[in-house]
């Protein structure tokens, strides 16, 4: 797991809109800094947004700040 300041790739699949300066957080309070935002528009995930952000402290967040929850989705072993 990559700590405070790393950047980060995620792949967020929902009907919201995410923008960049956005936030994304965990239900366990890891929070990440949307740095850019591209949305799929071909293929079999159209609409899945390809983020790059950055990890920062759930403090971090400006208090007029989108935040949008992130639940992961399982792996396979």
């Amino acid at each position: 797991m990559k700590g405070i300041a790393s950047e980060v790739g995620l792949y967020y699949d929902s009907p919201q809109e995410v923008g960049v300066g956005d936030y994304l957080q965990t239900p366990t309070g890891r929070t990440y800094f949307a740095r850019t935002v591209r949305v799929q528009s071909r293929g079999e995930h159209i609409g899945r947004k390809h983020i790059r952000a950055i990890v920062i402290d759930r403090r971090e967040i400006e208090p007029d700040g989108i935040v949008h929850p992130i639940h992961w989705y399982k792996r396979g072993r």
